[in-house]
């Protein structure tokens, strides 16, 4: 038996042949996107402002902390540590 290359049956040819398309595309198209893609600006940039949490947020995040480390705390399993 022979395994030539025209010895291929009628699918497998066809999966071939849009591979090649596909790896064509993709190599036609890829050097147009790289262009296209927008180079990072060397221009001027604006300072960002300096954020500081108000104290009532700053409470919330902390009750929130330790609620959420309690709930972990007392929902693991004992023996497996799993959370459900």
């Amino acid at each position: 038996m022979d395994t030539g290359p025209g010895d291929e049956s009628p699918r497998r040819a066809r999966r071939s042949v849009l591979r090649a398309l596909a790896c064509g595309s993709a190599l036609a198209v890829l050097p147009r996107a790289a262009r296209a893609w927008p180079a990072q600006s060397q221009g001027p940039t604006q300072a960002r402002v300096a954020y500081s949490l108000s104290s009532d947020d700053d409470a919330f995040l902390d009750d929130l902390a330790r609620r959420e480390f309690r709930y972990f705390w007392e929902q693991a399993d004992p023996h497996t540590g799993l959370v459900l």
